[in-house]
């Protein structure tokens, strides 16, 4: 350090104590951005999350490994990696798995998808995860005071769930989705279910199926559609569900 001047080494010993590095490590990082000591100390933190997150995926491509040797989980692997989660494959709050770790399909875990969403969230291992399913989506996915995360999962589910690049889900598929969903959460639930398969008879729509659960959330009992605005920016399929439940009165 005799060549440095006192600011440059006081320079070099703060930096030094707030990383915790060596000299030359210091050295290089001051000298690099002209000893401007933000512009050190940014440099390399930004080089040490992307170290870190080298190492993550390291990690968390190893517990993909787990459950499969190729670039997708299958059905199989997937039964594994849920139970190991203490999960039921049937339980709903896979769906909000799936949508933390940005899986796009149902019955298949991209490789890829699955390191993206493990690393947002933070989570390397099968431990890790379990810990966040207990103290982040477990109590955000069945609070009563914020829908939010759950209405996000329910969206979500739509395109999950479909095949392909077709546009609407079949009917008997929304219908199963809509009873592991929504039955426990909105009263008129299991009326609207009635209603799609005997009168409607149709795939559902991706602006039916966000706009359902808009409209069971405002409207929570039989005697509430008494008072149901027809002229709002409701899909006609709700429009006539409404005319139908209320005809049957």
């Amino acid at each position: 350090m005799s060549q440095l001047n006192w600011n440059q080494k006081n320079a070099v010993s703060q930096f030094m104590q707030f990383t915790e590095t060596s000299k030359d490590t210091a050295l290089r990082y001051l000298r690099n951005s002209r000893f401007d000591f933000d512009n050190a100390m940014n440099a390399f933190l930004t080089d040490k999350t992307m170290s870190d997150q080298k190492q993550d995926k390291i990690i968390i491509e190893e517990t993909f490994r787990k459950y499969s040797s190729d670039k997708e989980m299958d059905i199989d692997g997937i039964i594994a990696f849920i139970s190991d989660l203490g999960l039921n494959v049937e339980d709903p709050i896979v769906l909000a798995l799936s949508y933390c770790i940005k899986s796009s399909k149902i019955g298949a875990i991209n490789k890829d998808e699955f390191v993206k969403g493990m690393l947002e969230i933070h989570c390397k291992t099968i431990d890790d995860l379990k810990h966040y399913l207990e103290t982040v989506i477990k109590p955000n996915f069945t609070s009563t005071e914020d829908d939010s995360f759950f209405k996000e999962v329910y969206r979500f589910t739509f395109g999950f769930v479909k095949v392909g690049v077709q546009r609407a889900l079949p009917l008997d598929t929304a219908v199963d989705y809509w009873r592991l969903l929504l039955v426990d959460r909105f009263q008129l639930t299991e009326s609207w279910i009635e209603f799609s398969e005997t009168q409607l008879k149709k795939d559902v729509s991706k602006d039916t199926w966000n706009m359902l659960y808009e409209f069971l959330k405002e409207y929570s009992s039989i005697e509430d559609l008494k008072s149901y605005d027809a002229t709002a920016a409701w899909p006609s399929t709700i429009d006539k569900y409404v005319s139908y439940v209320l005809s049957e009165e």
